[in-house]
């Protein structure tokens, strides 16, 4: 197996821990605080850190044992974290652009500001294996990874655009800009991986990998949840 699959199945499993915290912490918050955390930033980093800790596992276990079927569950399990992203990124998009764009937004930023911060997050794809017999077994369509990072290239742009326009209602915005901007050019590396340029991939992986990070060194610095 290629020395590259473990790194991958890394990332994977780091970004799903820290995409689960911001998830929990999410909950947390909003449990304590009663609403001052929107319920969508939790559902949207729980769809993300669920996909990425399935993908990782099954990296591992087919570098460990590089057979058919483990082949097959990783395709699989690549699918559908790209699906799961998509979904997680629409819903982040979709919640984030209401809050930005409602009549009643002024009185609300009071309360959701220190929330606002934790949208965004990556995607994941398999890779070319020896030997072929296995690669053929889980590579996944280059249309397809291409058209979901454009996807995302697109909701993310959306959720850095309104993160602009409420930046200055925001604590620690340079955190919160730059966690996005981080996770959107992760997406634009990614889209050189069909091409061959497997070291575009793994840019990719770590800049959502620090885009996670600094959104929840964003909520740390800004809510202490018990």
């Amino acid at each position: 197996m290629p020395y590259y699959l473990p790194t991958i199945a890394a990332l994977d499993v780091v970004s799903a821990v820290v995409a689960l915290a911001v998830a929990y912490v999410a909950y947390r918050y909003n449990r304590l605080l009663s609403g001052s955390v929107p319920a969508f930033l939790g559902l949207s980093f729980s769809l993300l850190g669920l996909g990425l800790l399935l993908q990782g596992v099954l990296a591992a276990l087919l570098f460990v044992h590089p057979g058919l079927e483990y082949a097959r569950l990783f395709m699989v399990s690549s699918y559908l974290y790209l699906l799961l992203q998509i979904a997680a990124y629409l819903v982040l998009a979709v919640g984030y652009t209401g809050i930005t764009y409602s009549s009643s937004v002024g009185a609300e930023l009071a309360s959701l500001a220190p929330a606002l911060a934790w949208i965004g997050v990556r995607g994941g794809t398999p890779l070319a294996l020896v030997p072929i017999t296995i690669r053929r077994a889980f590579l996944m369509d280059p249309t397809f990874f291409d058209a979901v990072q454009l996807i995302s290239i697109i909701l993310l742009a959306l959720i850095v655009f309104d993160a602009v326009q409420l930046r200055s209602h925001a604590s620690f915005s340079g955190l919160v800009l730059g966690a996005f901007s981080l996770m959107l050019m992760g997406h634009v590396a990614m889209l050189a991986y069909p091409m061959g340029f497997l070291n575009y991939y793994l840019v990719g992986s770590v800049l959502r990998f620090l885009g996670f990070a600094l959104l929840l060194i964003f909520l740390l610095r800004g809510r202490h949840v018990a």
